[in-house]
């Protein structure tokens, strides 16, 4: 009990909020398990303590102590102790991902030095003290939050208004692109197209060029598929007419498309395709089943 004395009845105080805390979520929800239970009752030893800090330090600030022996949570510490404290925290709490450590503890410091020496000249070195518990506590609580599952940036989405995936939906489907030229092309060029997802082992697409065999498509990154055209086919045209179809009857492959057309010589009517029964203008939004007026992301690039 002696011992017990010597604990300030704060922290007790907080202390047992944790463990309410924890046996309350291993009661309500027991599917999460005692772990999951217990790093709920840290934070909310975190969130008890930030608390009362804050108030601390408000009260300081509004009401500077007159004698020098007051006391704080955490005694025999200087403000700058517990601010190096608190950095340590941060970075071992972020160990695994540079990125966000860097950022934390440059915004930390950002923070810290002003606020310590603030405290500490309108209030003296106590509210200092209990100004770095609340900024370290403050700053430490948001690192067990994970944000690696975040959603990533896709160069295309079924469905979507401004980028979208096409494709063949049977063998008998061809997609065609044309491209009006201002001279003819000399040297080696190669058509590119922009994939609807990263795919590494693309299956093969065969390409005509103005009615003439051009070739198979190759894989150039996870995301594009390329085509060297033969010289021969491009001398001297200023039209150029593509059109696409998978080797395979049957493909899961799909291109993008987007609704920005005034990159392409022919505007809207650059992109059609045919869907074994005629040729339709623009586009075919496979997820939303319809015709949709864009073009296909794809462009001629110098070898």
């Amino acid at each position: 009990m002696r011992a017990l004395s010597r604990i300030p009845s704060r922290l007790l105080l907080a202390l047992g909020m944790a463990l309410l805390t924890a046996q309350a979520t291993a009661v309500i929800a027991p599917e999460v398990g005692w772990p999951e239970a217990a790093r709920t009752g840290v934070r909310a030893l975190a969130a008890v303590l930030l608390v009362m800090s804050v108030s601390d330090l408000l009260r300081l600030l509004a009401f500077p102590p007159h004698d020098a022996g007051r006391t704080s949570l955490v005694t025999g510490l200087t403000a700058t102790h517990v601010a190096i404290a608190g950095a340590v925290l941060i970075a071992a709490a972020l160990l695994r991902t540079p990125h966000r450590a860097v950022a934390n503890l440059t915004g930390y410091a950002l923070v810290a030095v002003p606020l310590l020496w603030l405290a500490q000249r309108r209030a003296g070195m106590v509210a200092a003290r209990t100004a770095a518990i609340a900024l370290a506590l403050f700053a430490f609580f948001p690192t067990h939050l994970d944000v690696s599952d975040r959603e990533r940036l896709t160069y295309a989405q079924s469905g979507s208004g401004f980028r979208w995936s096409t494709g063949w939906p049977t063998s008998a489907w061809v997609l065609r692109h044309e491209i009006q030229l201002s001279r003819p092309l000399t040297g080696n060029w190669s058509i590119v197209i922009q994939l609807a997802a990263p795919n590494p082992r693309p299956p093969r697409i065969l390409a005509r060029l103005n009615g003439q065999d051009a070739g198979a498509f190759v894989s150039s990154s996870n995301d594009e598929i390329a085509l060297h055209l033969p010289p021969a086919l491009i001398a001297g045209q200023m039209r150029l007419t593509f059109e696409f179809r998978p080797e395979s009857s049957t493909t899961d492959l799909r291109l993008s498309a987007h609704r920005w057309v005034a990159g392409a010589s022919l505007g809207s009517a650059a992109s059609s395709f045919f869907d074994g029964q005629g040729w339709h203008t623009g586009t075919f939004d496979d997820a939303a089943g319809r015709t949709v007026p864009g073009v296909y992301s794809l462009e001629l690039r110098p070898d």
